[in-house]
């Protein structure tokens, strides 16, 4: 009897969880419609920014899962996008997508696929793997050097910086910060090329062979407000920059 109760409880408990989820997720997404209509309807080239916090750049329709501002609109990048298919000239997401799990992943990367216009470009930036790994492996790299001495220092100064730096490194950005899944070039490249991406590329930050993806990264200007200061090119260390084409 005792264990039925228990397992009516849990059930119970999780559709309860299930329902309250589903009600604040049509409660964010309440009044967005008119927000994207008058995006939509307004810019001749339509760019989506998924992820951006607080702020985008001129002409992005600015979304985020936690809307800093009421100039952001409420999207969870894990659920059905709400937008026609081929509406979209851009998609751009910057250290968003290591905060969900690979199968989320490609699941957004279908739906981006879906509402991106044939020629299309999605550029992401996100957590590059093989740059920690490279600390591990190439510790005695003075640029990777300084780069541990800056992560042990002012990011994650209660641990020790000792011979194992580079290991506390790799296992705390892995798992901080919400982070889920981090991607090297290859892997990222992967989730695009199955959800049907083509002319995956590599880039530094900032930069771009099509204007309208040039100087997009702002995790930097972001972390400074937080006091986070990119004294060791931190910023660019960390990240690896791809874009595509549908």
């Amino acid at each position: 009897m005792k264990k039925f109760i228990k397992k009516l409880f849990q059930y119970s408990y999780f559709k309860v969880s299930l329902f309250f989820n589903y009600c604040q997720k049509k409660f964010m997404a309440f009044g967005r419609s008119k927000k994207i209509r008058k995006y939509l309807n307004n810019r001749k080239v339509k760019k989506l920014h998924i992820g951006c916090s607080h702020a985008s750049k001129d002409g992005w329709l600015p979304t985020d899962i936690s809307p800093q501002s009421n100039s952001v609109i409420y999207l969870d990048a894990t659920d059905e996008f709400p937008f026609d298919d081929n509406i979209f000239d851009y998609i751009y997401c910057e250290h968003m997508i290591e905060h969900i799990n690979f199968f989320q992943a490609r699941y957004m990367l279908d739906e981006c696929f879906r509402i991106i216009k044939p020629k299309g470009k999605i550029r992401i930036a996100t957590p590059d793997l093989d740059k920690y790994l490279s600390l591990i492996y190439e510790n005695k790299k003075k640029e990777n050097l300084e780069i541990i001495n800056f992560y042990m220092n002012d990011l994650f100064s209660r641990y020790p910086n000792d011979e194992n730096a580079a290991m506390h490194i790799l296992n705390l950005e892995m798992h901080s910060w919400g982070h889920k899944y981090l991607y090297n070039f290859a892997t990222l490249k992967n989730q695009l090329v199955n959800s049907g991406f083509v002319k995956i590329s590599q880039h530094d930050s900032g930069r771009s062979t099509d204007h309208n993806l040039k100087n997009l990264e702002m995790h930097k200007e972001n972390h400074s407000k937080k006091g986070i200061h990119d004294k060791v090119n931190f910023f660019d260390f960390e990240t690896v920059i791809v874009e595509a084409e549908k």
